[in-house]
């Protein structure tokens, strides 16, 4: 799932981690609302994936959700 070897590449990890970062990338934020990154994602990513994602991001240091759901980059 995170690299995957028969299925189409647009459901692997790395690749909706790529949308999220892109996301951040392009609003020229730093942090952004859990609420809001699943409004800007909806067509690309359902809310299970999204949350799978983010634990990978969290997993591989990149990105973290504080207890008022707010998704930061790491530093």
């Amino acid at each position: 799932m995170i690299m995957p070897v028969d299925i189409d590449p647009k459901d692997s990890l790395y690749y909706k981690g790529a949308l999220i970062l892109k996301l951040f990338k392009n609003k020229r934020v730093n942090e952004i609302k859990l609420t809001e990154l699943a409004l800007y994602l909806r067509e690309e990513i359902t809310i299970n994936s999204l949350i799978l994602t983010l634990d990978w991001l969290f997993i591989a240091n990149i990105a973290i959700i504080d207890d008022e759901g707010v998704v930061r980059l790491c530093t």
